[in-house]
This record gives C-alpha cells, sequence and structure tokens, in this order.
C-alpha cells in the first residue's frame, strides 16, 4: 500500500476476498432491514410484542422438503422455519440471561447442527448462494436474540478497525 503496509493473501491476483464480501454483504443486509427495505422489516417492534420473528415462515410450505433448485424454494424461508422452535423456546423463557442461552441453545444443538447439514446439501447441490444465505439468516436470527441474552441490543454491522 502507499503508505508502506504490506498485505499478505492466498487469493489469485485480482479475485475477490470472500471474507470482505461477506462482511458487505452482512452490512448491506443490516442497513436495508434497518431501513425497512423491501419486505416489512420483520424486527421492527420485536423486543416489545414477544411476536416470534418466523411466525410467518411457518404458513409457508415446508422449504426443508424442498430441493435448492425449486423454484419455490427460498431460503431465508428455510432458516426461519428452522429456527421456528428454537425461538419458541426463548420466547418461552425471557427475558434472556447468559446462562439460559446456553441452556436453550444446548437443547436446539441438532436444530443447529441441520442447519450446517442443509447448508451442505446445498453446496453439494450447486446451490452455493442459497446455502450462505441459509447461514446467514440462521446467524442474524440467532445473534438477535443472543445480544439480548448478554445485555447487548443488536448492532449493526461495522468494520473493524485494523
Amino acid at each position: 500500500a502507499a503508505d508502506g503496509t504490506v498485505t499478505m493473501s492466498n487469493l489469485p491476483e485480482g479475485a475477490e476476498d470472500p471474507v470482505a464480501a461477506a462482511k458487505a454483504r452482512a452490512a448491506e443486509r443490516a442497513a436495508e432491514r434497518a431501513a425497512g427495505v423491501g419486505e416489512d422489516n420483520p424486527f421492527e417492534g420485536f423486543v416489545d410484542d414477544g411476536t416470534p420473528l418466523t411466525a410467518d415462515a411457518m404458513d409457508l410450505p415446508s422449504m426443508l422438503e424442498m430441493e435448492g433448485g425449486e423454484p419455490e424454494y427460498d431460503a431465508v424461508q428455510e432458516a426461519r422455519q428452522r429456527f421456528h422452535s428454537y425461538e419458541n423456546e426463548i420466547l418461552e423463557n425471557a427475558p434472556l440471561d447468559p446462562e439460559t442461552w446456553k441452556d436453550i441453545t444446548r437443547n436446539h444443538q441438532e436444530d443447529i447442527k441441520g442447519v450446517f447439514k442443509r447448508s451442505k446439501v446445498l453446496v453439494d447441490g450447486g446451490h452455493n448462494e442459497k446455502a450462505r444465505v441459509l447461514i446467514e439468516e440462521w446467524t442474524e436470527l440467532q445473534n438477535k436474540y443472543k445480544a439480548q441474552a448478554y445485555g447487548r441490543s443488536p448492532q449493526a454491522f461495522t468494520e473493524p478497525d485494523q
């Protein structure tokens, strides 16, 4: 760099850094959700009314039974459907604290494993983008509640200082 900083990378010359791309996508999604762009903002007011963020997804056909290439398949909705029982237990035990969060998360280890297994199935089927969206949506849902358990409000993604 012009300031004399040397950056080492194993990426081929001109290749996009996947970590930087993922951070940019996360920042874009967080900004869109905060602004309510696209669909109604699913996170608006969820702390106050206790309504599950995943409730609407449960009214849709099961994404868990669909192939990633089917036109009706939606990875965001699958993440929400998979997260639904986890979320219900979270809401039943609100307000959350770290110990309660850990206990509930232990109770849902099979759900968590299922998300990663499904992501691999999607990747193996050539649906890399859908696998990425599935993991990102699950993680975002989980992190919203984890932040509450640890006494933090969910934060928009910001680039860390280097």
